[in-house]
């Protein structure tokens, strides 16, 4: 069951990859919490993987820069002074990248333009393909989050030269933009998103000005802590400083439920016995949820 939102952000995205060759604008997909955010992406993805694309995904931002797990380490950056690495969590998006793009990088064909030294020892020659380059960054995670910056840097070199044609997806953008993390350095000292060695790949892989390619990002306000949960406009969420990096971009708002698609829905959930009861009791949820499809669910769940 797609919702008119998702049929609709399907159809000029299709459009929008089949006619692409200049630079052109992201799309930013926004709404209320449970509004069907991730889901879209989810079918869009989907979509790309059908489609030949090669996936930059990332599935929650939030999970690099506001999760803190037990195991969550984090090293201060030895390519760039004053960074810090989160390499564990850039090794795992890796194996992630490689997972989705398994088919692409099997191929050969997608190949580095130069040499790259990671130390005296290690190397990626020029040519090599990029299968090599992603296996380095995940055997060696030390060097993850720099191998991350040379991929995606490559990325748009073999997009622009139209050896292969990129989706980027990035789930709870304005992540990046909250003024601080909940990582610290060994001196308690609170962590900016800019100097996380891993936003600055993914700030330059959603700027318009590389072509054969599309990028679609969402802003979630559980993506940000509770003092910035307010409003789900993009320009609150993103802050001056994210809405001008992604300006202009195309919006797209992912509304709640049309009374044709909660209908849908319902019966869908009668039909997988998720929601039983007398008829009536679809009008009560529908009031009760107010047509947000997350709301819905959860009310279903007990029932």
């Amino acid at each position: 069951m797609l919702s008119r939102n998702i049929r609709l952000l399907s159809r000029r995205y299709s459009q929008a990859v089949t006619f692409r060759t200049t630079e052109s604008s992201p799309y930013l997909a926004d709404g209320e919490k449970g509004a069907g955010k991730s889901l879209t992406l989810a079918h869009l993805l989907h979509f790309a993987h059908e489609d030949g694309f090669l996936i930059v995904h990332i599935p929650w931002v939030s999970d690099w820069l506001r999760r803190l797990p037990r195991d969550k380490e984090m090293s201060n950056s030895q390519s760039r002074e004053g960074f810090v690495d989160i390499p564990l969590d850039a090794a795992a998006w890796l194996l992630h990248f490689k997972m989705q793009n398994q088919v692409l990088l099997k191929t050969g064909d997608l190949k580095t333009s130069k040499e790259y030294v990671w130390s005296k020892r290690e190397s990626t020659p020029a040519g090599a393909p990029l299968a090599e380059l992603v296996e380095h960054g995940i055997a060696r995670v030390k060097y993850a989050c720099d191998v991350i910056d040379v991929l995606l840097k490559e990325i748009k070199l073999l997009s622009n030269a139209k050896k292969c044609k990129t989706f980027v997806a990035i789930d709870g953008f304005n992540s990046f933009f909250y003024p601080l993390t909940r990582l610290s350095t060994p001196t308690k000292k609170k962590v900016a998103p800019e100097e996380v060695s891993l936003t600055a790949p993914f700030m330059e892989i959603t700027k318009n000005d590389w072509t054969n390619g599309a990028i679609v990002v969402t802003t979630d306000q559980l993506a940000v802590p509770e003092d910035r949960q307010e409003n789900y406009l993009p320009k609150y969420l993103l802050y001056q400083k994210g809405f001008e990096h992604l300006d202009p971009f195309v919006p797209m708002e992912i509304g709640r439920y049309t009374e044709r698609e909660f209908l849908s829905c319902a019966s869908y959930y009668r039909d997988r016995l998720w929601l039983r009861g007398p008829p009536e009791l679809e009008s009560e949820l529908k009031l009760a949820s107010a047509c947000n499809p997350y709301n819905f669910m959860e009310l279903c769940a007990p029932l």
